[in-house]
């Protein structure tokens, strides 16, 4: 299956590590900056990058394949996120998610049913990860259990969670919290498969709301 992401920031060259990760994803990145998309060349080189403005049909089209299932719109700009997710849309890819952080145009994106957005209180990469593997973590949370919420914890060197186990770390929190997911070198992980937490950690946590 094949992914473009628009944008070669930090989320951006997370998600590639993460697509990586697993095999069965094929990733395009579309960057403007031309020493972006080479340091990101070097970084991952099983990755195909597009120079361009990521709003421009012509780039998205040389980014596209046969493939393409999903268009991840990642820039620094809320504005070119809309843009780009307006054209991919256009050009026929069917999963669009994007990254919004101002109000106003969050609620544009969602009344326009342009595609996805992204939570920004939640780990970005762990929503892309589980909204393609067509399940949505925080809404299906949401709607079964209305009296929750979701928290994002990232675990530093000095961290009290390093070393426990995701299942053991929820004596540290005054409230009752159970991790969901896990993000370690770019790929997502169920807490039974971590025996260990360790720096550099990216946990999704499910606890009671207030």
């Amino acid at each position: 299956m094949h992914v473009i992401i628009a944008g070669g920031g930090k989320t951006g060259r997370k998600l590639i590590q993460l697509f990586q990760n697993h095999r069965r994803y094929k990733v395009t990145l579309i960057d403007s900056d031309p020493r972006q998309c080479e340091r990101i060349s070097e970084m991952h080189p099983r990755a195909d990058i597009v120079l361009g403005n990521v709003t421009h049909p012509r780039v998205l089209q040389e980014a596209m394949g046969r493939d393409t299932v999903a268009f991840v719109a990642v820039t620094g700009e809320d504005h070119l996120n809309l843009l780009a997710a307006t054209a991919a849309k256009k050009m026929g890819i069917e999963r669009v998610i994007l990254r919004i952080e101002d109000p106003g145009y969050r609620e544009l994106a969602e009344v326009t049913e342009l595609g996805d957005v992204l939570d920004q209180a939640t780990s970005l990469s762990a929503q892309v990860v589980t909204r393609l593997s067509g399940v949505d973590i925080a809404e299906l949370i949401h709607r079964s259990y209305p009296k929750t919420e979701l928290m994002r914890v990232v675990v530093t060197d000095d961290s009290p969670l390093v070393g426990l186990s995701p299942e053991s770390m929820a004596d540290k929190y005054e409230r009752k919290v159970y991790p969901v997911l896990v993000l370690r070198d770019g790929e997502g992980r169920l807490p039974n498969d971590i025996s260990a937490i360790r720096s550099g950690d990216e946990i999704v946590l499910w606890q009671q709301a207030r």
